[in-house]
């Protein structure tokens, strides 16, 4: 499998492997933590691999270019999302869970800091967020954090730029201690991507299933305390 995976890249790109990490570094989860490993990997590109310097080069370029759509656009589109029947809940759930992480971001901010201070804050803790050479913590969660912390396209891009100039300096320096195994560092980033993302569902299905069994108890709860209620008022009422 991994085999006609890696033939299958091999052909449609040929000698143009920036290319391939160019683009590869664009798409989510996987984004230039994987796409290094791959243009380096002499196991799947023989000769046409790249260099260090070139796939760092490709990749952090490729990772930057959805932050320049992701943190202008992103909130107008939620916004039109959330009032069509299709993409409501979709938008809703997304929403949620980038507020959340730019709420995050925001607790790091000192109470009464200055205007400047704040929004440099909010800078390096989207640039920090995005730095972390770990799956969901890339380009793409981190702009959507720009977005909801109102950083702007300037300040939201170049925090995007910064995080991922210091994630790929990292998943450089990983590659360049197992020479001749960056197959294998994309193989297991790629392994702990897909578990990162099992373990998200399952734990989302667990609190989903919890939430919805204390939603269904609380009209018995609350009949309990009426009709409790009802009862001591009763005992009162014939005590007189």
């Amino acid at each position: 499998m991994a085999e006609a995976i890696q033939n299958a890249f091999v052909q449609a790109f040929g000698e143009h492997t920036w290319l391939a990490v160019f683009l590869i570094s664009m798409i989510p989860v996987v984004e230039l933590r994987g796409a290094i490993p791959f243009g380096m990997s002499v196991a799947i590109w023989g000769s046409g691999a790249l260099t260090w310097w070139q796939a760092y080069l490709c990749a952090v370029i490729g990772s930057t270019i959805p932050a320049m759509i992701i943190v202008p656009l992103l909130i107008p589109v939620f916004t039109w999302m959330k009032k069509t029947k299709w993409f409501k809940g979709i938008a809703t759930s997304l929403e949620e869970k980038f507020k959340s992480k730019s709420d995050k971001v925001s607790a790091t901010i000192q109470t009464g800091a200055t205007i400047r201070r704040a929004n440099l804050r909010k800078f390096w803790g989207t640039a920090t967020f995005i730095a972390i050479p770990l799956p969901l913590t890339g380009a793409w969660t981190g702009s959507a954090i720009a977005a909801y912390l109102n950083l702007g396209w300037v300040k939201g891009v170049s925090a995007a730029f910064v995080g991922n100039a210091i994630a790929g300096a990292i998943m450089v320096l990983v590659c360049s201690l197992f020479v001749g195994y960056e197959d294998i560092v994309l193989y297991a980033f790629c392994g702990l991507a897909v578990l990162v993302i099992l373990t998200a569902i399952v734990v989302k299905l667990i609190l989903k299933k919890k939430k919805a069994k204390k939603e269904a108890s609380a009209p018995q709860l609350m009949e309990i305390t009426d009709f409790t209620v009802q009862k001591e008022t009763e005992t009162k009422t014939e005590g007189k």
